[in-house]
């Protein structure tokens, strides 16, 4: 019988050994509206400058490859001013190739589960650093598939799969292109971990 699990999993497994084969490096908020600004002229700074530079020679020599985190992504979204948030989506874009770090409860559900088979020594048919990656902006909260109840399993499935190659090659641009800015609101008026730092920090 055809599993959408089991084909999900395996797409996984394939992200993963190819980012595994990257080095990854992981930007802060700060440095990606950094290097948004240099790029747009907005400010000059010669080692912002050189950081991107280096950054997109390894992107196009696939030896390096800047992940996105939910946590990156609601920050990023906090935006207000639209031009600046399209330039700094449209850099993400070219620096992440579409690739996400598998959101905090799948983590923690993976790390958990690898722990106790580890330590019930079970073999398992697909490892942690296999299953960390996805691809697609839309699958950064987790991955969403549709289920019609009218439709055959078989059905189902086509559809199913469909979706999530579809869903895959959706960009952070495309994203906020199709959200637009007044709907964005909502992520601006969010609070994130960083805001309990900050306010913490102070005190």
């Amino acid at each position: 019988m055809n599993d959408i699990n089991e084909y999900l999993k395996k797409e996984k497994s394939r992200i993963s050994k190819e980012v595994n084969k990257k080095n990854k490096i992981y930007l802060d908020t700060k440095y990606w509206v950094d290097i948004c600004d240099v790029t747009r002229g907005v400010k000059k700074d010669t080692t912002i400058n050189d950081i991107y530079t280096f950054l997109k020679h390894g992107v196009k020599k696939n030896t390096i490859i800047c992940p996105i985190s939910e946590v990156l992504f609601k920050e990023i979204l906090r935006q207000s001013d639209e031009d600046s948030l399209t330039h700094t989506v449209k850099i993400i874009d070219e620096l992440s190739q579409g690739i996400i770090i598998c959101n905090e409860y799948e983590r923690f559900s993976l790390e958990l589960f690898n722990f106790f088979y580890d330590s019930l020594k079970i073999e398992i048919d697909i490892s942690l650093k296999d299953n960390f990656w996805c691809k697609g902006i839309n699958h950064i909260f987790g991955i969403q598939i549709p289920y019609n109840p009218n439709f055959t399993d078989k059905e189902n499935y086509m559809i199913q799969k469909e979706y999530f190659n579809i869903i895959q090659e959706y960009t952070f641009f495309d994203f906020v292109n199709i959200l637009g800015m007044d709907k964005l609101k909502v992520f601006r008026d969010s609070k994130t971990d960083t805001d309990w730092f900050d306010k913490n920090k102070q005190n």
